[in-house]
């Protein structure tokens, strides 16, 4: 009986080394597999650095010629606006608009004019002085535009009451023979 319970027990460790041998051949196989996974995710990791890499030199050297061309169009778009500023008939004016009216098909507005002065000691290095109030009558063609962030959209006269009310927007006017041709709302930082 002990000669059995001998046998049975050595039985048993054999079985559970033979087991454990199993297990191990397991893991190592499993071991041998997930190594090759992750070599491939780490190459396909290194070509997609590689790959981001190309796409932003291309997208810097890209953003550096469209930076030249924007440059190169702010440049002109000042200097037009500098001629057209100081054509004799047309008058420019800076205000808020207070209301904007409309009588028999005639449209214009009420604005209170403001005086931007170089100021050192404010924030943004200017500040608003307010003058007169002024009534602008509207041209029948004209344009009106409104900052949505800093982006211009246009705005039909029948809106305009509507955007004033959002917020106090401070406009540029152009005015030709008395009449409001051209308003946009000036950006302030």
């Amino acid at each position: 009986m002990k000669k059995t319970n001998l046998l049975f027990v050595l039985f048993l460790f054999f079985v559970a080394g033979c087991m454990n041998s199993e297990n191990i051949q397991k893991v190592n196989n499993a071991s041998i597999l997930n190594d090759d996974k992750l070599l491939h995710l780490e190459k396909r990791i290194n070509e997609l650095e590689k790959m981001q890499m190309e796409f932003q030199s291309l997208s810097k050297s890209d953003s550096t010629d469209n930076n030249d061309v924007y440059d190169q169009l702010e440049i002109r778009l000042l200097q037009v606006e500098h001629i057209i500023n100081h054509i004799p008939e047309l008058e420019v004016k800076l205000g808020y608009i207070e209301e904007s009216q409309s009588h028999q098909s005639k449209n214009s507005i009420r604005v209170q004019l403001i005086e931007m002065l170089d100021d050192n000691n404010s924030p943004n290095n200017y500040r608003i002085e307010k003058k007169g109030y002024i009534d602008i009558a509207l041209s029948n063609d004209v344009l009106i535009y409104t900052l949505d962030g800093l982006n211009s959209e246009k705005v039909l006269v029948e809106e305009l009451q509507s955007k004033i009310n959002e917020y106090h927007r401070l406009f540029t006017f152009h005015i030709v023979d008395e009449k409001a041709i051209l308003i946009t709302e000036k950006y302030l930082p």
